[in-house]
């Protein structure tokens, strides 16, 4: 919901694609980009558990706060299918919870444990927190030159940050 609706807010010139398995809060995005007069420029769909992204289409793909709720097999396919739909220069941003340090990690277990498990709030049946080396090296293995940092310390919450960006093809033909 928010994050598509915020990346747009952010440049008049950007058109976001914004996708979840959650029909409600896709209609609650959608209502949100219409009375924040972004219904151009943002498109929010449902899709099945199962969807990846098309190959080499977008400038950049970005992902937050859901590897974690697709178990660890999945995570890590969505991860080489999102390295594959980026565009030669393109980016892929992973924002994830990060197991370091160890009692930051447990508050963030339990949180989205409550949330998930006991209120229902996201809509998923696993919690499986995927390592930022592991989101690294897919990254890397997809052909994409890696960077990563962990976000402030003083957050409540640990998270990562990686950024996979595919090497712009030269003019030649090279890269």
């Amino acid at each position: 919901g928010v994050l598509p609706l915020w990346l747009a807010l952010r440049s008049a010139d950007r058109t976001v694609e914004g996708v979840d398995v959650d029909g409600v809060k896709v209609d609650q995005g959608r209502a949100a980009a219409r009375s924040a007069g972004l219904g151009g420029r943002v498109t929010l769909t449902r899709i099945e558990p199962d969807w990846v992204p098309p190959a080499g289409t977008y400038d950049a793909a970005v992902v937050s706060d859901v590897l974690y709720v697709l178990g660890g097999e999945r995570a890590e396919q969505v991860l080489a299918a999102l390295a594959a739909s980026v565009v030669p220069g393109g980016v892929v941003v992973v924002e994830e919870t990060s197991l370091t340090p160890g009692w930051h990690f447990r508050l963030a277990r339990l949180q989205e444990t409550v949330s998930v498990r006991l209120l229902g709030l996201t809509d998923a049946t696993t919690i499986d927190f995927v390592p930022v080396e592991v989101v690294e090296t897919r990254l890397r293995e997809a052909g994409l030159r890696v960077t990563s940092r962990r976000l402030s310390p003083w957050r409540l919450h640990p998270q990562f940050v990686v950024v996979g960006r595919r090497p712009a093809a030269a003019l030649n033909g090279s890269t």
